[in-house]
């Protein structure tokens, strides 16, 4: 089960990265644009946010740890708290796949507890594996 919540956590991030590492000019405008920021900033945060996804699948497929779970739930955590402030403020869309793909408001915020959740899942089958192993 743990592989398979990796996969789906895996999954999920390099989707939302490609997403918008492939049209990163239409992702830093949107965030400018909705952030009231200047292309530049809207630029510099989507390439980060492409760069933290990108090394947070990293690290899920080549250093599975404790660790690399606690993070990998806190980056869940901010994606589920910004795409609800941006759910509540009105945008039609949070950004999380860019401009590529443009998902409902409340199919974002669905899909960012159902990937926490995941998260939270993966990182309590872990910490009850690690505890059962002898020491």
């Amino acid at each position: 089960m743990s592989t398979f919540l990796r996969a789906v956590l895996v999954t999920a991030l390099m989707a939302s990265a490609l997403a918008k590492g492939l049209d990163l000019q239409g992702a830093g405008a949107f965030f400018a644009a909705r952030l009231a920021v200047s292309l530049r900033a809207g630029l510099l945060l989507a390439a980060g946010l492409v760069m933290v996804e990108s090394a947070a699948v990293v690290a899920l497929v080549g250093y599975p740890r404790l660790s690399v779970y606690r993070a990998v739930l806190a980056l869940l955590t901010a994606f589920l708290v910004g795409s609800l402030g941006a759910t509540l403020a009105g945008w039609e869309s949070c950004g999380c796949l860019g401009t590529m793909v443009a998902l409902p408001p409340w199919v974002t915020v669905g899909k960012n507890v159902l990937l926490t959740v995941s998260g939270a899942e993966l990182l309590r089958r872990e910490r009850s594996i690690q505890c059962a192993l002898p020491a």
